[in-house]
């Protein structure tokens, strides 16, 4: 999941820094979240701002959104919205910190809970509307075929989320509560 607002931030600050000091050769980079994780895709809008940054073009984000809706055909907002994976209610934003809870959770152990500190009630909620929202926005643009693959694929990666991030949490009250009945429920969900 793209950390957009640590994206823009950074590569402002450093665009301010790099004028500031006539730093005229600079390049960017691309790290691929531990092992390929993040979609190439999503570098789209920090690729454009950094070319508008290394031309002295306008960095505002209305002129992102035009470049990414020139581009792509998916507006700014609609790759900020693959972003909310990671943004739950109580997260800070931007994300500096880049905390990331859909990789802890879409890999974390149901029955080992290791991070289900971290769950509070809604958390699944939040990924089921994130989920439509994307599935939403896949069917509805006219999009470069990479960019509607890209949104299908957050959106189904919400989905898993939205059942996956309070399973453990349900499953261990049930059975400590020895309610055989609603751990039998939870069976077909697995």
């Amino acid at each position: 999941v793209p950390n957009y607002g640590k994206t823009f931030t950074a590569t402002r600050e450093a665009m301010a820094a790099c004028r500031n000091h006539r730093v005229h050769e600079i390049i960017a980079t691309m790290w691929g979240d531990n092992g390929g994780e993040a979609v190439l895709n999503t570098v789209w809008p920090g690729l454009i701002l950094f070319g508008q940054a290394i031309y002295d073009a306008p960095e505002d984000d209305a002129t992102i959104d035009s470049r990414c809706k020139g581009l792509t055909g998916l507006s700014l907002s609609g790759f900020l919205a693959v972003e909310e994976l990671d943004l739950l209610p109580w997260c800070e934003r931007p994300n500096l910190k880049t905390r990331n809870p859909s990789k802890y959770f879409l890999y974390q152990d149901i029955l080992l809970g290791a991070f289900d500190k971290y769950v509070i009630s809604g958390v699944g909620e939040h990924y089921a509307r994130w989920s439509s929202e994307l599935k939403r926005l896949a069917e509805g643009g006219e999009y470069a075929p990479r960019i509607r693959e890209m949104l299908e694929l957050y959106a189904q990666l919400a989905r898993v989320l939205s059942v996956k991030t309070e399973l453990g949490v349900t499953i261990r009250k049930a059975y400590k509560a020895g309610d055989k009945a609603a751990l039998e429920a939870i069976l077909p969900v697995l």
